[in-house]
């Protein structure tokens, strides 16, 4: 499936770094509320990627709207 929507792949995360401690800290939060309420979490944690993916595709069409007037 394939959608014109980019969405974030994760990569841009700096795992490389000496003490990656704040987003290890965060992704061991994710799971265990994910382990913990797992019906709630993954539907929170699915709609909240979608919708985070939607809005920066509508704030990328608006810039290139702005920026294309004054050009």
């Amino acid at each position: 499936m394939t959608s014109k929507v980019r969405y974030s792949s994760f990569k841009e995360i700096p795992w490389t770094r000496k003490q990656p401690s704040l987003s290890i800290v965060v992704l061991c939060l994710i799971l265990a509320v994910v382990w913990r309420y797992s019906e709630y979490a993954l539907v929170v944690l699915a709609g909240s990627y979608a919708a985070i993916g939607g809005a920066l595709h509508l704030v990328r069409f608006v810039r290139h709207r702005r920026i294309s007037r004054t050009a």
